[in-house]
């Protein structure tokens, strides 16, 4: 490591990807060994992200840099969760110069690693606490790029400050709904809802659930193939709240409407939900507990049939049997 960042301080070779490259592949490799280096590393990168913030201009050493950095934060963090304060004091000056300077290449990634640091602390401190608020507005998430870091990062403020988060969550749904209505990005709408399912009692999110369910159906009758991501974010809040609390829900809408969505929707979609092995199972036996618990389904033959249908297409494609819906991630 210190043969390589050697290379990167001779002249002509300061953004070297290959060498950038190698550095974050030891990190990888090495997982948690890299503790006794992390602060060489921190260090010298640190220098790095300063020179290349100030004029970017190798995208691929770039990434390679930020992957390293992500790296060294995922497995070190993990296994010294001490590690966390010390790599946000050597990490947020130069994210902060990348935010504040709005360098377009540079947000994804510094958004990715404040998700992981943030992951990796017990709570929130005043600087995220301060960071919050300008992640909500509509600007932020204009460019594509960085959707999938931002609705991380919001995630992890679900799961660490809740509080936080529900005195902006209508600014928070406003995101859900921009995410929703459109399918590029309708699977991050979910991720984010389904963080909120998690994170909240179904009492501090309940004047919004109607307004949130009215929404999904809506996009679900114009456009029928955000069903999976419907499907995915239903199966935490039954997970969370109940079975019974998704019929009622569904009901107060529309009486009659949890037939004709569990049997048209959900039993048609569940096949398809995507994502990884949790979200899969998530969606299995949520199936198997709308059968089990609600006898209003077991009493409609066509619902209970198109649930049924729908877990054993699921268990099959994950087992590898048949051509159910989809394989887990």
């Amino acid at each position: 490591l210190t043969s390589l960042f050697a290379i990167l301080q001779r002249g002509g070779s300061e953004e070297n990807p290959y060498v950038m490259r190698a550095i974050m592949r030891v990190s990888v490799v090495a997982e948690q060994a890299m503790a006794p280096y992390v602060q060489v590393c921190v260090d010298a990168l640190n220098t790095i992200l300063g020179r290349v913030c100030a004029n970017p201009t190798n995208p691929t050493f770039n990434h390679y840099l930020f992957e390293t950095v992500a790296s060294l934060v995922k497995y070190i963090c993990a296994a010294t969760p001490a590690a966390v304060n010390a790599f946000e004091q050597l990490l947020f000056p130069p994210f902060q110069t990348v935010l504040q300077m709005d360098i377009a290449e540079f947000t994804p990634y510094v958004f990715q690693v404040l998700a992981q640091l943030l992951e990796a602390r017990d709570g929130l401190s005043d600087a995220y606490s301060q960071l919050f608020p300008p992640l909500l507005t509509p600007t932020m998430w204009e460019r594509p790029g960085n959707v999938p870091p931002l609705v991380r990062l919001l995630c992890a403020y679900a799961a660490k400050g809740k509080a936080l988060v529900l005195d902006k969550v209508q600014m928070v749904l406003g995101v859900f709904q921009k995410l929703l209505a459109r399918g590029a990005t309708d699977q991050h709408a979910a991720r984010l809802l389904s963080a909120l399912w998690r994170a909240c009692e179904l009492a501090e999110l309940q004047q919004y659930a109607t307004p949130i369910f009215n929404l999904c159906i809506q996009r679900a009758q114009g456009y029928k193939k955000v069903g999976p991501s419907l499907v995915s974010t239903w199966s935490v809040f039954l997970a969370r709240y109940g079975p019974r609390a998704l019929w009622q829900q569904l009901e107060s809408i529309q009486p009659g409407l949890a037939n004709m969505v569990l049997r048209g929707l959900w039993g048609e979609w569940a096949p398809f939900v995507k994502g990884g092995r949790a979200e899969r199972k998530a969606a299995v036996i949520g199936t198997v507990r709308l059968v089990c618990e609600l006898p209003e389904v077991l009493a409609d033959v066509d619902t209970a049939a198109a649930l049924l249908s729908a877990a054993a297409s699921m268990l099959a494609a994950d087992a590898g049997v048949g051509d159910g819906g989809g394989a887990a991630a």
